[in-house]
């Protein structure tokens, strides 16, 4: 009987003994995943704040270049207000001189 239970003492001495060097085995190979996801995660990270600073960049360049075409834009106008008004005096001023001629011929 003794036998019997320093064999089954054994077993479960030696299946323990498995158990554990697969419970190692496993939370090695855990932890080479985790870091190996880690090491993605950060590369993964770094791609996206570049884009992110790229398409910051080209906003900004964007914006920029529609200011300037707001601006020409705007100076367009203006130019053509400042024209505008000149004809505007020009007419009035035809106007006062054939005023003046027919007053004159009369």
């Amino acid at each position: 009987m003794e036998n019997r239970v320093e064999r089954h003492d054994a077993a479960v001495n030696n299946s323990s003994q498995e158990n554990i060097r697969q419970l190692q085995t496993a939370n090695s190979d855990i932890k080479t995943q985790i870091s190996h996801l880690e090491n993605r995660v950060e590369r993964h990270d770094t791609y996206i704040n570049n884009s992110l600073l790229e398409n910051k960049r080209q906003i900004q360049k964007e914006n920029n270049d529609t200011k300037d075409q707001i601006s020409r834009l705007e100076n367009r106008v203006e130019q053509y207000e400042i024209m505008r008004q000149l004809q505007t005096v020009n007419i009035g001023a035809k106007v006062q001189v054939l005023r003046l001629e027919n007053h004159v011929e009369r």
